[in-house]
């Protein structure tokens, strides 16, 4: 789980990204305060994973916990979620090794697509000893909307990952089970469940238990909206 500490002024801009981020799965928010002076305090004690971060905000800017981050050499990755547009802001949040930059007003689908960009760097960072120039190209390039392919994890192909999202996406939405994709992708029930579990992961499918006649529980999948979206940048050439 990447725990979150959110460091907002605006009350109602921070119920919104908390409830952005109750939407992805794999966050969770650990705190939200007002200020920079807050937020350090925050910091003594607890170390989030990610911490969203505005600018404009009473008392001290919020470049300057950016600044304070970086020489005290914290483990923290930041995005920043701001109003400010002006060359100079961007200019040291990006000195500084800011994550990403969101402009407000902003969209959910802006805000997702960083969060599940900061989620893969993340897990592959977690994953990976070692990492040879085109899994590091891939992960840097897809940080900055280069291009559409990331890196699956350990243990699971391409090849067969679109095999069976394309027999997923031939239910046109319809409900299926792990048996069913067994018997239609060929591979065992436990590699089966490994992919499953992955696309339950980046946002693709959604479960819910079925009890059969003799009560036995059977799990059954089904495609969740946007589904296509979250899986094209695994199985793109």
């Amino acid at each position: 789980m990447i725990e979150v500490l959110i460091v907002e002024d605006d009350p109602m801009v921070s119920e919104i990204n908390k409830s952005y981020l109750s939407e992805i799965p794999g966050y969770q928010v650990v705190g939200a305060v007002s200020s920079v002076g807050e937020a350090l305090h925050f910091l003594k004690s607890h170390q989030p994973n990610l911490i969203l971060l505005d600018i404009f905000m009473p008392e001290q800017n919020g470049l300057s916990l950016l600044t304070a981050i970086r020489q005290q050499q914290m483990d923290i990755d930041v995005i920043l979620i701001t109003a400010a547009t002006d060359i100079e802001s961007i200019h040291k949040a990006i000195q500084n090794g800011a994550f990403d930059y969101i402009i407000k007003p902003f969209k959910f689908e802006r805000f997702k697509q960083a969060m599940l960009k900061y989620k893969e760097q993340s897990r592959v960072m977690k994953e990976e000893d070692k990492l040879s120039q085109e899994e590091l190209d891939h992960l840097l390039l897809e940080k900055r909307g280069i291009v559409g392919d990331v890196i699956l994890p350990k243990g699971l192909a391409k090849n067969t990952l679109r095999e069976i999202w394309s027999y997923i996406n031939s239910k046109n939405g319809e409900e299926f089970t792990t048996e069913e994709l067994v018997d239609a992708v060929g591979i065992s029930r436990i590699s089966i469940r490994k992919y499953l579990t992955f696309l339950e992961q980046i946002d693709v499918l959604a479960s819910s238990c079925s009890y059969g006649h003799i009560g036995r529980p059977v799990t059954i999948f089904q495609c969740k909206d946007a589904c296509d979206r979250n899986v094209k940048p695994y199985i793109l050439n």
